[in-house]
């Protein structure tokens, strides 16, 4: 029998509010609009306050994401290592945000995502087992009890506690 002894942390970050009102660019290169460059570094100042470990950070490439990682790691007193990946996270279903998990080294044990709904939305429900709410700049942290990053697969999910779940609003 295999008994579990490790822990592993995953936070799920929806990007920033972004920009709509040039409807000629493409949705990739769409910028965060003023909401979002405030709610950003107040998330960034949560995770920081309640003491959220952030070994890496998995990012898509579009530029809202990329934004938001930028004021995140600027509130921060630390660099925190970055992976950037367009094919398996801009617009990722949960299966491939889990497959991107799922190449972590094993030297990190807390990993935050930065992408967009509705996968990343999906996959914070799939791991609280319940309905969330994933507005813009939404932010649930979870502890999963799995000894290696590859042991997150879909369809058979670990057991997952939520232990931090916040929107922007919340803290303006």
């Amino acid at each position: 029998m295999n008994t579990l002894t490790a822990t592993k942390k995953i936070s799920l970050l929806r990007h920033a509010k972004s920009d709509w009102g040039n409807p000629g660019v493409p949705d990739h290169d769409r910028p965060l609009n003023a909401r979002g460059r405030r709610s950003a570094p107040l998330i960034a100042q949560y995770i920081q306050g309640q003491q959220i470990g952030v070994d890496v950070i998995l990012v898509s490439t579009a530029l809202r994401a990329q934004q938001t990682l930028e004021l995140l790691v600027a509130a921060w007193p630390e660099r925190v290592p970055t992976v950037f990946s367009k094919q398996n996270l801009y617009l990722a279903t949960p299966q491939a945000i889990l497959q991107e998990i799922a190449k972590l080294d094993e030297q990190w044990n807390s990993a935050m995502v930065i992408g967009h709904n509705p996968g990343l939305g999906d996959l914070a429900c799939l791991f609280a087992e319940k309905a969330l709410e994933y507005p813009t700049a939404c932010l649930s942290a979870f502890s999963v009890r799995v000894d290696r990053w590859e042991d997150i697969t879909m369809p058979e999910l670990p057991r997952a506690e939520l232990i931090h779940y916040c929107r922007p609003r919340e803290l303006e």
